[in-house]
């Protein structure tokens, strides 16, 4: 992989979009890192967040999530930041 940097971050129970969003622009900012990979529970109340605040995630979160998992597999950059759902 080149020498990108991601910061990743974990929430469980995800409610607040906007301060999501903005909190994860000054970690991005302040970490000096190339983009953010925010890593949710494949929950119902998880895919519920996503579809609700879909409109002011999709402005960060560029990424599908399956894609940026499929160009880490492969060593390559993702290009940005991807919300990643994974299995219980």
């Amino acid at each position: 992989m080149p020498d990108e940097r991601y910061g990743i971050e974990v929430e469980t129970r995800p409610s607040d979009a906007q301060g999501l969003v903005r909190r994860l622009q000054l970690k991005r900012r302040d970490g000096g890192v190339d983009g953010v990979l925010l890593v949710l529970p494949d929950t119902r109340t998880a895919r519920a967040f996503v579809r609700a605040a879909e409109p002011t995630l999709r402005g960060f979160f560029s990424i599908p999530g399956y894609r940026a998992i499929e160009l880490l597999q492969a060593g390559a950059d993702p290009g940005g930041n991807a919300i990643v759902i994974v299995p219980r």
